[in-house]
Parts: structure tokens; C-alpha cells; sequence
């Protein structure tokens, strides 16, 4: 599934947050964890 960039954004946040980790964020949303990393750095 395809995320827009609003969501890719809340997702990185919620990495930063640290609401979760970056492997939970990559299982809960189907992505890989090198997009969870670009999409944590590019939300900063």
C-alpha cells in the first residue's frame, strides 16, 4: 500500500516521538525499515 506523504510524515513523527520504534512502525505499516529511516529523517 501506498502512503501519502501526510501519513509517511506521521509515521516518522511517531518514530521521533518515540511512540514507536522503528521496527513496530516498519511491521505495523507494511514498509521497509530503510523507508521508516528516510521518511524519520526527511519529517525532522
Amino acid at each position: 500500500m501506498k502512503y501519502t506523504i501526510e501519513e509517511r510524515r506521521d509515521i516518522g513523527r511517531r518514530v521521533c516521538n518515540h511512540e514507536t520504534t522503528i521496527k513496530e512502525a516498519s511491521v505495523s505499516f507494511g514498509v521497509s525499515v530503510s523507508a521508516i529511516v528516510m521518511t524519520t529523517i526527511a519529517s525532522t
